[in-house]
């Protein structure tokens, strides 16, 4: 009986390290998977397919006030909307309304900038998940983009 125990060898301790560090990079993968569920995912999570902004009118009262109408034509409520404004300087400024639109709602606003106005861009503005006091996720990929060509006279 000793005899057959002698002769039986083990894994090499180099094979049985590879054979750890590939069972723990396994194991943290899938509990990475698992939390992203729980913490909360990236923008796609809150911007999904059944979301959708369109800025229906833009136009200028005076050369430093700007009216738009955002409507949502999507199926989850749009929780505000982010302003970037391009001055002629290249200098951005950044405001948000934070008034829900609801789904086939609209949202008309006026907005005073300091400056002439090359660009504007909106940006819909969503809550992940269900609390209500949850902060919403500016959702870029879903922004419009107005030049000073696109803005026409009220």
């Amino acid at each position: 009986m000793r005899k057959l125990l002698r002769n039986k060898k083990g894994v090499s301790p180099l094979i049985a390290t590879i054979f750890l560090m590939a069972f723990a990079v396994g194991l943290g993968a899938v509990v990475m998977q698992f939390s992203e569920g729980l913490i909360g995912g990236d923008e796609k999570t809150a911007c999904g397919a059944d979301f959708d902004m369109v800025i229906t009118k833009i136009c200028m009262k005076s050369t430093k006030d700007l009216q738009f109408t955002a409507k949502n034509n999507g199926n989850i409520e749009i929780n505000g909307v982010q302003v970037r404004i391009t001055d002629m300087n290249g200098k951005d400024a950044v405001q948000e309304f934070m008034k829900a639109i609801a789904t086939k709602s609209k949202l008309s606003q006026k907005i005073s900038h300091r400056g002439k106005i090359q660009a504007v861009q909106f940006i819909p503005m969503v809550r992940q998940g269900i609390a209500k006091d949850a902060k919403p996720n500016a959702c870029i990929s879903k922004a419009t983009l107005f030049t000073k060509d696109d803005i026409d006279a009220c």
